[in-house]
Order: structure tokens, then C-alpha cells, then sequence
């Protein structure tokens, strides 16, 4: 393609169409061709990017991947002849948003940042044309992301105030359950049972006869040895003297 060729092709894309065909003309003189075949990578996603790329004939497709797992996040982009590639490169330092394969035989031309910045300070009035494109595209943006914010209020509530948090209330630790009792509380002036009436008779392994409330367990201490038989006998099966006349 010849210079005239290369001015009418920059002349037709937004942003560069501000230029002018002067200064456009020193771009075009100042830009690099470059033919890159099909499944060649034109540049890598996250990249540092010091120009922009003007889609000159063929086609590229755009993808981006995630950073841990490799995969492609959305849809391949496809572009074709007429597509600035990069334009944010040409008026500040920043990295690859995507990664451009070409997927058939492309050629390109390269805008150096420096260049366009040179053509710029060189014409003071594109260089207001400029500034007013990108503020306008700036506000298109921040208008969008207004519009994105609603709908995320619409869906998940308004945003919470950090500021009227109370951080202290946080990070008091709970205060302690109370302690539930048992069994009922008695009620003031009933009689209190006895200490060990719980044990009664199944302490001794007798359970009272059902039916009979006054049914007793077998007497212990001194009462028990005074029921018990005795077990002492004579030797020759003879009843004991008794003591009184031992």
C-alpha cells in the first residue's frame, strides 16, 4: 500500500479521523507494516503496550483468560480490516487488555506511542479534539457503570456505609446463656425432701411393691442386727449357754 493508501484507511477510523490528513500523513510515515500469519500471536494479554495496531487487511480474534486457570473468561472477539487495536497505548503507558491471534494472513500497521504523541504536540488543536473525544468517551463509560450500579442495588440492596459501622459492637464477645436448671424450681414454702429420701429403697436394691406407698426397704444399722438370726451354734449342735449363766 502506498502513503495516500495508508491515510485513507486512518482517516476512516474513529479518533484517528481527528487527526487531520497533515498530521495523519506523518503517522503514516512514522508507521510500521507488519504481515502476521494465520495462528501467529500479534500481541499477549497483560503485556506492556507502547502502541496501537491498525488492521489493515485479514482478521484477529480477541480472547481473555483467567490468570489462575488458563481459561478463556468470554467469547472470542473477531475483527477485521479498519480496527485500532491498543488505542489507549497511544496515549499512556499501560498492558494488553486481550490477547490478538490473527486467524488467517493479516497485515497490520504499528503506531508507536512516541510518534502519535510527537504528531500530537506538533498540531494544538488536534490535540484539543483529542481531549474532548476521550472526555466524552469517559463519561459514556461512567454513565454505564451508574447504570450497572443501579441494577446491582435493584438486585443485592444499597451499599453498605463502612463509616456508620460499629466496630466495637463487632468485636464485644457475647454474653454468657444462662445457666438452665434441672429440674423445676420449687415454689416458696414447700417442704424440701429429706437428704437421701431420692436414694429410698432402690439404693438397696428393693423396689416397693406398686400400689403400696407405705411398703418400707429392709430396717438398717441396729434395727437390721436385731432382726438378723443368729448364726452362732455349739459344736456338737448343742444350743448356745446363754450368757447369764456362763
Amino acid at each position: 500500500m502506498s502513503i495516500e493508501d495508508d491515510i485513507q484507511l486512518l482517516d476512516r477510523i474513529k479518533t484517528l479521523n481527528l487527526l487531520g490528513r497533515e498530521a495523519l500523513r506523518i503517522i503514516a510515515i512514522g508507521a510500521e507494516a507488519r504481515v502476521v500469519r494465520g495462528g501467529d500471536i500479534l500481541f499477549r494479554e497483560g503485556q506492556d503496550a507502547d502502541s496501537a495496531y491498525v488492521v489493515v487487511s485479514g482478521s484477529f480474534q480477541l480472547t481473555r483468560e483467567d490468570a489462575l486457570s488458563g481459561m478463556v473468561r468470554r467469547e472470542p472477539v473477531s475483527v477485521g480490516p479498519g480496527t485500532l487495536l491498543g488505542e489507549m497505548a497511544l496515549i499512556t503507558a499501560t498492558r494488553r487488555p486481550a490477547t490478538a491471534i490473527a486467524t488467517e494472513m493479516s497485515n497490520v500497521l504499528r503506531i508507536p506511542r512516541s510518534i502519535f504523541m510527537r504528531t500530537v504536540e506538533s498540531f494544538p488543536d488536534v490535540a484539543v479534539r483529542i481531549a474532548r473525544e476521550l472526555s466524552s468517551r469517559l463519561g459514556e463509560t461512567m454513565t454505564g457503570l451508574d447504570s450497572v450500579r443501579r441494577q446491582l442495588e435493584a438486585i443485592e440492596g444499597p451499599p453498605v456505609d463502612l463509616a456508620t459501622i460499629d466496630v466495637d459492637a463487632l468485636l464485644k464477645p457475647p454474653a454468657p446463656r444462662p445457666k438452665v436448671s434441672a429440674g423445676p424450681t420449687p415454689s416458696p414454702g414447700a417442704p424440701s425432701a429429706p437428704p437421701g429420701a431420692a436414694n429410698g429403697a432402690a439404693s438397696e436394691g428393693i423396689a416397693p411393691e406398686r400400689g403400696a406407698p407405705g411398703a418400707a426397704g429392709p430396717a438398717k444399722g441396729k434395727d437390721a442386727a436385731a432382726t438378723r438370726p443368729s448364726t452362732t451354734s455349739s459344736r456338737a449342735g448343742k444350743p448356745a449357754p446363754d450368757a447369764g449363766s456362763a
